[in-house]
């Protein structure tokens, strides 16, 4: 978690130095939440810094939803589709829910036969752990849920 913060601070560094306010907001707040959650928690992860930062996106992508039809909330969209676009450069690399699911593919019968969404989820994992430490890749863990969700849905029912 300290190379994190570290690194976030020396990103609102530069962003005071390169006047942009945005971005500098944005990792205050993100650095705010981190802070707090430390106060809580003595052993703060860098995962959980990860994921204030996708609560982050989360609540952006929510709010584009309300108000992407409205013309009159163009600008508030532009700005959070800028903010998740900063808050993505705080956040590793990681898989798409199409790669996932590509790379899933050879056990689309399992997955989808399977007696429960958590017995499908574990033939995931167990597939892909050793596979993407192999390949020095990363996946979040909701995107190989919505991954096993995807093989387990009948075709046509949403």
């Amino acid at each position: 978690m300290k190379e994190f913060v570290d690194d976030l601070k020396i990103r609102i560094k530069t962003a005071l130095k390169n006047k942009d306010e945005v971005t500098k907001n944005l990792f205050r707040i993100v650095l705010g939440e981190i802070e707090s959650l430390s106060l809580k928690s003595s052993n703060v992860t860098e995962e959980q810094c990860h994921n204030i930062v996708r609560k982050f996106i989360e609540a952006n992508n929510s709010n584009i939803e309300l108000i992407k039809d409205k013309p009159d909330r163009a600008g508030s969209v532009l700005l959070a589709n800028q903010e998740n676009f900063v808050l993505q450069t705080l956040l590793p690399n990681t898989l798409s829910v199409a790669e996932i699911v590509a790379m899933l593919e050879e056990l689309r019968d399992g997955i989808a036969s399977a007696k429960s969404v958590g017995q499908a989820n574990g033939i995931a994992m167990k597939f892909l752990k050793p596979l993407l430490a192999q390949k020095g890749l990363k996946a979040v863990n909701t995107d190989i849920t919505a991954a096993v969700e995807s093989f387990r849905t009948p075709v046509g029912v949403e």
